[in-house]
């Protein structure tokens, strides 16, 4: 889990509390292609999808709480 939140951190689309790990996976997924940064996050963060990807941001942050 502390690899997720990092992995949020790092990532600008995690500002919104309520987006879901699910569509930041797929925002994420398009800047990929372009970015060695955001293709790394992207593989963190689809590790947690089947898991978490229905949990907002900000209901993630308050589970390592």
């Amino acid at each position: 889990m502390d690899e997720l939140i990092k992995a949020l951190n790092e990532n600008g689309y995690s500002s919104n509390p309520s987006m879901t790990l699910s569509d930041i996976i797929v925002i994420t997924m398009q800047d990929a292609q372009y970015s060695p940064g955001a293709s790394a996050n992207y593989r963190i963060l689809c590790k947690y999808q089947e898991q978490y990807g229905n949990l907002t941001v900000e209901i993630l942050r308050k589970l390592t709480k």
